[in-house]
This record gives C-alpha cells, structure tokens and sequence, in this order.
C-alpha cells in the first residue's frame, strides 16, 4: 500500500512543476493588490479536481490489488463507473461538510463545556462520513468486478 501512496504523491505534485512558476508571480503580486489573487483560482480548481480523479482511480486499484482481482481490471472498471463514483463521493463529502458546519455554529452558539465537549467530538461524524464512502466505493466496484 506504501507504493500506493508514493504513486499518489508523485502523481499530485506532478503538475505542480508546471502550475508553480505560473502561480509565483500571481502569488507575489497578490500581496499587494487582491484582485490577483482570484486568478490563481481556476489553477487551484484545476489542481483540486485533478486529486481528486487520481485518488479515485488508485482507491479502485487498491480494491483490485487487495482482492486478488488485479489492478488494471479494477482500473477499468473505475473508468466505466467515474460518473456515479464521483457522485457518491461529493453527496458523502457534503454530508461530511453540512456536519462540520453544524457542529461548528453549535460551539459558536454553546460557549464553555458543551462546546467543549462538541468540538472534541465533530471529528467522529465526518471520520464515519468518509468511511461511508469507502465503503460505497467498494460496494460499486465489487457490483462491478462480481456481477450477479
């Protein structure tokens, strides 16, 4: 799984070699005008969105390599079911968020212990969000990979 990772480290910095002398001179003059700053959005967007499919597509091939399946296959399968994938990961992320969002206006709302207590726990919705996820992904791919 650590080849996993470094494949995904490799992978995301990669375009950072060209985006980076690009977003320097934004960067540098959006310490004085603002304004600047609001160009590099499309490059982060881009750079985002780009994490994204590369994590989908080696969270596939895990599954693949875990299961004896091989990873091309799983691969190919994630190609095929991108669409509802990347569905299934932003209504999970933005259940994840709206948690994150209540529990932080309850702890502005609550002040002392019970927004103690409330800020010690918000991490636990959003860590079962994301297993959620995880899970949904496998269960689509093995739909997929072991059809009925």
């Amino acid at each position: 799984m650590m080849l996993f990772s470094l494949i995904e480290w490799v992978l995301a910095a990669l375009p950072l070699y060209w985006l980076f002398p690009k977003m320097y001179n934004l960067l540098l003059s959006g310490i004085l005008d603002y304004r600047q700053l609001l160009k590099l959005v499309p490059y982060v967007l881009a750079w985002l969105v780009y994490l994204f499919f590369i994590r989908k597509l080696l969270l596939y091939m895990q599954f693949g390599y875990t299961a004896g399946t091989g990873i091309l296959q799983s691969l190919l399968v994630c190609l095929k079911v991108i669409v509802p994938s990347a569905g299934l990961s932003l209504v999970l992320g933005a259940c994840g968020l709206v948690m994150m969002l209540v529990c932080g206006a309850t702890a502005l709302l609550s002040p002392g212990l019970p927004a103690f207590l409330l800020r010690q726990f918000s991490p636990l919705p959003t860590t079962l969000f994301k297993m959620w996820g995880i899970a949904a992904q496998y269960h689509l791919w093995r739909s997929k990979i072991f059809p009925q």
